[in-house]
């Protein structure tokens, strides 16, 4: 698996962004532990799943750099309402944080294994001062497996103005693009 270094530049192309405001929001990321952490350079630590999704998570979010590490984490521990898997396979996602359910989603792309998912539809949206977000899981005929909504009250005590997301849907082509990343491989060899 790849540097944090490694894959500022593949990510922020993929996000639409520069590759020097995502190594920004990266540091910030980083500083509050969201990020994992080591030496550098050649002793820098490999970057995991959950490394991914706090990337494509701050990608996803216009806010000042200083607050992005309060916003991933908001993001993260949002929590489904109970209504909304269709599939007894899906039963564990009705308890996992939205953080907690794209940590698992990445782990199987990164590992290349094939994936019960014939599609995924993340959305993200932030009507006034709350955080939306719903995530959509099909299989392979294009059945609803799931349709999860996450929703956390933005907390208006802690100074932080509202964020407004960049990008407001991600599908399963941008999600494997971004997990081929974090694995170090191009997209070809995952079909090997």
């Amino acid at each position: 698996m790849p540097k944090l270094s490694e894959i500022i530049t593949p990510f922020a192309k993929k996000l639409a962004m520069m590759p020097a405001s995502m190594k920004v929001l990266a540091m910030h990321l980083r500083n509050d532990n969201q990020i994992t952490k080591g030496g550098r350079g050649r002793g820098a630590p490999k970057m995991t799943a959950a490394d991914g999704v706090n990337l494509m998570l701050a990608g996803m979010i216009i806010a000042d750099a200083k607050d992005i590490a309060h916003y991933v984490h908001e993001a993260r521990r949002m929590k489904p309402f109970p209504r909304g898997v269709y599939d007894d396979r899906l039963n564990s996602f009705r308890e996992l944080t939205l953080g907690a359910a794209l940590d698992l989603i990445f782990e199987r792309l990164v590992k290349a294994k094939p994936s019960e998912f014939g599609d995924i539809v993340f959305t993200f949206s932030q009507p006034l001062h709350y955080l939306q977000a719903s995530l959509e899981i099909y299989d392979s005929s294009r059945s609803h497996l799931a349709d999860l909504k996450y929703f956390q009250p933005e907390t208006s005590d802690q100074g932080h103005d509202a964020a407004v997301f960049r990008y407001s849907m991600i599908d399963m082509a941008g999600m494997y693009d971004l997990a081929d990343i974090i694995a170090g491989r191009s997209s070809l060899e995952r079909y090997k």
